[in-house]
């Protein structure tokens, strides 16, 4: 007879374990994005709720936007996007190359806020 004993998780330890899976969800996305494929952020949370505040994707996009002419030029590398009526940021793999700080703080944003993400083909 094997010795077995019954565990209840407290908010606590739950609140533990999913942030272990999100991080370890985390570094699989970033071994997943292929040179082909890029990370889609969708501007819902988790839950299914719309992510506050409503100019979030331009804001995280802007830190790499460049100025000409008194207009913002969003990078190639993330740029802000509509998809199916809802806010998204859009990441090109290249950006954990060629920019690696700024790709571990979307993914931290990514991580921190919840939001769902998705990888698709160029």
């Amino acid at each position: 007879m094997r010795n077995t004993r019954k565990v209840e998780l407290t908010d606590e330890s739950f609140v533990s374990i999913y942030a272990a899976l999100r991080a370890i969800h985390q570094q699989d996305i970033i071994m997943q994005i292929a040179d082909n494929e890029k990370l889609v952020i969708i501007g819902l949370t988790e839950a299914g709720q719309k992510f506050r505040p409503s100019d979030w994707a331009e804001r995280l996009c802007g830190s790499l936007c460049t100025f000409r002419n008194r207009r913002m030029y969003y990078s190639p590398l993330l740029r802000p996007a509509v998809i199916d009526g809802v806010k998204c940021v859009v990441v090109d793999s290249r950006l954990a190359q060629e920019q690696g700080e700024m790709f571990e703080y979307v993914l931290g944003f990514v991580k921190e806020n919840a939001l769902k993400t998705e990888i698709q083909s160029k």
